[in-house]
Formats: C-alpha cells, structure tokens, sequence
C-alpha cells in the first residue's frame, strides 16, 4: 500500500496490473502539478493518484458512513474536490493522502446538520 509520500505502492494502473504506470515513479506533489496540464498528462496522473489513495480513501469513507453505497459516494465526492482544487492551484499542497481524508471528514450530505444533539455520532458519520 503506498504511503502517500510517492515512495512505495503495490498497484499501479487501472486494471491492477501495473501496465499502465506512466508515473508510478513520480511524487505525490510531481502528480498534483501533472493536474494542471492538457488532459492526456493530466489523466493518468489522476488515474495514479486513484491507484495510490483509493483504498484508504474508500476504508475511511466506510467507517463514516452507514453503508457500502455511501461510502463510495463519500469517497468519491472526496475524491473529485480534491482533484478539481488541484487541477486549479487551490489544493494545500500538502501530502495528498491527508487532504483527502480531511474533505471526506467534512463532507456531508446538502440539507443535513453541521452539529447533531448531544451524544451523535461524529461530524464524519452523516451517511
């Protein structure tokens, strides 16, 4: 599992495979930049950040939310505001792995309460 830190992954590429690991090498920081760029440099660096993060992103986003469904749902939304932030120079710059969990923490679903009554659930568990 990568550490979010671009030193070390065990999947890379869309199919699992690795065959398609046009930047498996590059940091986290190198792939935010690629974001910025035309779309056939800006994809796959979306697509090896989605390889590197994904899986961890996912196993919080379950933990936050009631349900399988929710969970994708969360992490994907997470997911795509972290890319866009990026994509536009707007992104903290810091490590990638971190940024994604926090906006998944504070996503909620539109029309819900930002603080239940006493003795909720936390502010991440709305789903």
């Amino acid at each position: 599992m990568g550490r979010g830190d671009g030193t070390e992954y065990e999947v890379h590429g869309g199919d699992g495979t690795g065959a398609d690991c046009v930047h498996a090498g590059a940091s986290d920081a190198r792939l935010a930049e690629l974001l910025r760029g035309e779309t056939p440099t800006a994809y796959p660096a979306l697509r090896e950040l989605r390889s590197r993060h994904q899986p961890a992103l996912l196993d919080y986003a379950r933990l936050c939310a009631a349900g399988e469904s929710a969970a994708r749902q969360l992490a994907a939304a997470a997911f795509s505001l972290a890319a866009r932030h990026a994509a536009r120079g707007t992104d903290s710059g810091g490590p990638w792995r971190h940024q994604l969990l926090v906006l998944a923490g504070r996503s909620r679903p539109s029309g819900r309460p930002t603080n239940g009554p006493p003795g909720s659930t936390p502010a991440c568990c709305w789903y």
